[in-house]
């Protein structure tokens, strides 16, 4: 079972760096959208962000995987949205 505490704390999307991982057969990768650092940029001048969460099934890395089969979803940028992630992916079969 995939927990929020699992996919790392909100913050760690700040950094500009995606959280990968794979369960029941389905990869994931979790990013801040859009992709870039803002850890040293005020909370009111980073603009518009979302969490982006990509699917595919086993084996392929991400970098790998024709982007064809990779599916996409958003979710608020927050440790709920990442609670959302955590759900769904336990909902997921590959």
């Amino acid at each position: 079972m995939v927990k929020a505490s699992d996919l790392l704390n909100i913050r760690y999307y700040d950094y500009g760096q995606p959280f990968s991982g794979s369960y029941k057969g389905i990869r994931y990768r979790i990013s801040r959208e859009p992709l870039e650092d803002v850890s040293h940029t005020p909370q009111d001048k980073r603009g518009e962000e979302r969490l982006k969460l990509c699917i595919w099934d086993e084996p392929l890395s991400f970098e790998k995987t024709d982007h064809s089969l990779i599916r996409e979803s958003f979710y608020e940028y927050s440790n709920s949205g990442l609670e959302l992630i955590a759900g769904y992916l336990n909902t997921v079969n590959g």
